[in-house]
């Protein structure tokens, strides 16, 4: 069986330990069973399959571009904010040569819709890295950035000057 799926189902919510072991059985193709659990309608099996896309990213395993490209255009589905999370915090390892960037940048808002603050912090953070190479989006991330680090929590203000030190074009 798939180890993805046999991690899915041992998942309970809150423990990831089998998120863990699955991924690191898993081979690129088994991550193609995962598109079917984006969307369901139980939140932990979207929890558990977006955990293990930015998983993969983050520890740079082989994953198909169709995978993670089908976790962001699921992003309607997402009521709770854990998958909304670990889809933002995916951003971040993405291959933007590989992956549709307007795609993905069109998840966004529906994305960054929630009250949880680190929901904000990493929907901000995605939007710069989405949008950092296209010129004309330099002030209007400079004006997100300052408004955040006037009015912002401590640890959204904390991620706004991580991307200033990261992105020179944001000074």
């Amino acid at each position: 069986m798939n180890p993805l799926i046999q991690a899915l189902l041992a998942f309970d919510g809150k423990q990831i330990a089998p998120l863990k072991q699955g991924l690191a059985a898993a081979e690129a193709g088994d991550f193609l069973s995962l598109t079917d659990y984006f969307a369901h309608d139980n939140v932990m099996f979207q929890t558990g399959a977006t955990w293990l896309v930015k998983g993969a990213l983050e520890c740079s395993k082989e994953i198909p571009a169709n995978v993670v490209e089908a976790m962001f255009d699921a992003a309607d589905h997402y009521a709770h904010w854990e998958p909304k999370l670990h889809a933002l915090q995916s951003v971040q390892y993405l291959d933007v040569e590989q992956i549709n960037r307007k795609k993905v940048a069109a998840a966004l808002p529906v994305l960054s819709d929630d009250k949880k603050t680190l929901v904000q912090v990493w929907a901000l953070d995605a939007d710069v890295r989405l949008h950092i190479e296209n010129e004309s989006q330099l002030n209007r991330l400079r004006q997100k950035l300052n408004m955040a680090l006037e009015a912002g929590p401590a640890s959204l203000k904390a991620r706004v000057r991580q991307l200033k030190d990261e992105f020179k074009a944001l000074d």
